[in-house]
C-alpha cells in the first residue's frame, strides 16, 4: 500500500529505463534506496517470501457482500472493469489460488470508491 501513492508511482515512472530495469535483479530502485539502511542480507535477498491468508474461506464466507459490492460497482461504470468478465469471474467456483481475479476485481472497486 505504500507504494501506491501516487508521487512515488510518478517518480519512479520518470525514472530512466536503465535506472528500473535490470534483468538480473529485482526492485532494483527499491533496493539502491534502502542501501545502508537495511541489512545486505536481507536488502540482497531474492526468495520470493509470501505471507499466507486463508483467502478461500474468506472469500467463500463473504460472496454475498462481494457478489451485492460487484453488483453496484463504480469500477465497471467508469470503464475500469467489464460487467461480463466480472460475472463470468462471480460465476465460477473459488479456484485454489484464492479467487485472485476476483480479489483483484473488488480491490480495484474499492480502491476507486475510496479515493475516487
Amino acid at each position: 500500500v505504500p507504494y501506491l501513492d501516487h508521487r512515488l508511482v510518478e517518480a519512479a515512472a520518470a525514472l530512466p529505463d536503465r535506472l528500473r530495469i535490470d534483468r538480473a535483479v529485482t526492485k532494483v530502485v527499491l533496493r539502491r534506496a534502502v542501501r545502508g539502511v537495511v541489512p545486505d542480507e536481507i536488502r540482497l535477498d531474492r526468495r520470493k517470501i509470501g505471507f499466507a491468508v486463508p483467502q478461500v474461506t474468506w472469500m467463500a464466507a463473504s460472496m454475498p457482500a462481494i457478489r451485492a459490492a460487484l453488483a453496484d460497482s463504480l469500477a465497471i461504470a467508469e470503464g475500469l472493469l467489464d460487467r461480463q468478465g466480472v460475472d463470468a469471474l462471480l460465476a465460477r467456483p473459488l479456484e485454489p489460488d484464492g479467487g485472485a481475479e476476483l480479489w483483484r476485481a473488488l480491490s480495484i472497486d474499492r480502491w476507486l470508491r475510496r479515493l475516487g
